[in-house]
């Protein structure tokens, strides 16, 4: 086997693994049980808006929000609606579902708090928070920006079960959780290049994708909140 069919078929197995075991699949899977045809969804830092073909193939009208302005042309010139974050969505209200994905562990809690009260306000009571966010793994710090990784008890204990703490933390809104997901990535990880590599990718990622994840490393998750009252 050369290195061109190698490739392709990490290729294949990567897509089916996208398609099976991934984010894109956890949003589909929640966005058929908890939205509809027709509603709206705010992607707040939404970068190049990778989650877009997902959105709008379940029949949602897409809004995106990022700090970064050139982006927000690019993504304009795609065809795709995104507004740039100073603005903080002004005008943007009764959201049926809210996407954070990969946001909150550029926060330190204290700042997070008054990021997430820009938003939550927007949501409509019933509407659904969607939180995609990596854990603590050996790979969380490689992104230069990355701040604080949180637990999914954590998000509970601020979301959900606020009895349990000793301090109320200023969220807004009170909130149920829907659902919950793992992340798990395939079990070989190295920066080594070698040829020899690939007898192990191919299995263990073949592997990692026909159990749809559940042999992998541990590497984030995700959780569907519904809000229910202001």
């Amino acid at each position: 086997m050369n290195s061109r069919q190698i490739e392709q078929l990490l290729g294949s197995i990567y897509d089916l693994r996208r398609r099976t075991a991934s984010e894109a699949a956890f949003l589909k899977r929640s966005l058929e049980r908890f939205s509809r045809s027709g509603q709206v969804l705010l992607d707040v830092g939404c970068g190049y808006c990778r989650f877009h073909p997902t959105i709008t193939a379940c029949g949602l009208s897409y809004i995106g929000i990022d700090k970064n302005v050139d982006i927000c042309e690019e993504n304009t010139s795609r065809g795709i609606r995104c507004l740039p974050s100073d603005a903080a969505g002004k005008g943007i209200d009764d959201i049926d579902v809210l996407l954070l994905s990969h946001i909150i562990e550029h926060f330190d809690y204290q700042n997070l708090i008054p990021f997430l009260n820009l938003y939550l306000p927007k949501l409509r009571v019933g509407g659904v928070l969607i939180i995609l966010t990596p854990i603590q793994h050996r790979g969380f710090y490689d992104d230069f920006d990355h701040v604080k990784p949180y637990n999914p008890a954590a998000l509970r204990q601020a979301f959900v079960d606020r009895r349990a703490q000793t301090q109320d933390f200023g969220i807004r809104g009170t909130y149920s959780e829907e659902d919950f997901w793992l992340k798990r990535d395939t079990p070989w990880h190295s920066f080594h290049a070698e040829r020899w590599m690939h007898f192990i990718k191919i299995p263990l990622s073949l592997l990692s994708t026909i159990t749809l994840g559940r042999i992998g490393r541990l590497t984030g998750y995700g959780m569907v909140l519904k809000k229910l009252d202001e």
